[in-house]
């Protein structure tokens, strides 16, 4: 683990020597990280080139992790398919809650914040009802049309989700169907989407991932070969965008492969492996500062990790600041 930014904080005391004091080195989330949900409850940790950074434990031994989401103070929400809960990390990937949420009976698979953080909503399996949860991970509502990828739209109560066929559905947060946004997509399921701030509609359609404009019509149609099933490819599941919308991330369930795909011009710009040497299912993508259409989240606005704590006399502090006026003055 590596410090990835500092700064300093100074705290005028009345003590009579200057200490020195650093936070333990922890590789706080930074944006563009990638987040991969690896199944028996863990995640790994890439930088945004790939290169794999560390891998967090959410301690519930889930078979199948999968979607997840940040709030906006960097918080990361794990759904934990085959254990009907929710996990919740802090922005230093330390675990703080294994069950934020817990007893869900939709089998918990995509998970996203309203924009005020005050309501999630969490999609589930096989046609399992949307539910609403509070702030602190309790069940407020079912929404009665179920889902299991959900996204929420930037009007706050416009809900968009795939049940894994070939529909993508729309319902209102109050439960209130909507007209679907969008049938007869060209793969045999769809899994997880996202919303573009365009309205389109980014989602994995088993071989290939497809673009909706805002009126639910196909306008790209993403391949990672010469054709859309090409040799090594087995299932498009996980989806996400990263932070500056210009490239999405898309990740095989069964060879646990991750692409990134610039979305202008289709080109393949990287691919790693998700499980890392490992075993598993890559069931959930997410990227730490990700743009999401609803605001709720993406760790957009966390502190700056990483801090030193300098407790200084008031000479010390006089000092200091002395120094800094020399440095200024020369810069001048």
């Amino acid at each position: 683990m590596s410090l990835r930014g500092s700064r300093l904080l100074l705290l005028v005391g009345s003590v009579a020597m200057t200490t020195l004091v650093t936070s333990q080195a922890r590789a706080d989330f930074a944006k563009g990280d990638i987040f991969a949900a690896v199944g028996s409850g863990k995640v790994n940790i890439f930088d945004s080139s790939g290169a794999f950074l560390q891998q967090l434990d959410d301690t519930t031994g889930a078979t199948f992790t999968t979607g997840m989401t940040f709030d906006k103070a960097g918080n990361l929400y794990v759904t934990n398919f085959s254990s009907g809960s929710i996990s919740q990390f802090d922005v230093h990937g330390t675990l703080t809650n294994a069950t934020w949420a817990s007893g869900l009976t939709n089998t918990p698979e995509s998970i996203v914040f309203n924009k005020a953080n005050t309501a999630a909503y969490v999609g589930g399996a096989h046609g399992g009802n949307i539910v609403a949860l509070d702030a602190s991970g309790n069940v407020t509502s079912t929404i009665s049309p179920g889902g299991d990828w959900v996204d929420l739209a930037a009007d706050q109560h416009t809900l968009l989700y795939s049940a894994e066929g070939t529909t993508i559905a729309s319902a209102d947060i109050n439960g209130t169907a909507n007209p679907d946004f969008a049938t007869g997509l060209p793969g045999s399921n769809n899994y997880a989407l996202r919303i573009l701030t365009n309205g389109n509609v980014l989602v994995a359609d088993t071989d290939r991932v497809v673009e909706l404009d805002s009126s639910g019509s196909i306008i790209n149609t993403y391949c990672l070969g010469t054709t859309c099933n090409p040799s090594g490819i087995s299932v498009l599941f996980a989806l996400n965008v990263l932070p500056d919308q210009k490239s999405f991330l898309t990740g095989d369930l069964n060879t646990g492969m991750i692409y990134q795909v610039n979305i202008a011009t289709g080109a393949l710009e990287n691919s790693f492996s998700g499980l890392n040497g490992g075993s598993g299912t890559l069931a959930g993508l997410a990227v730490f500062g990700e743009f999401q259409a609803g605001g709720g989240g993406g760790g957009g606005s966390v502190p700056e990790p990483g801090t030193l704590v300098l407790l200084t006399s008031g000479a010390g502090f006089l000092a200091l600041i002395a120094m800094k006026r020399r440095a200024s003055n020369k810069r001048s």
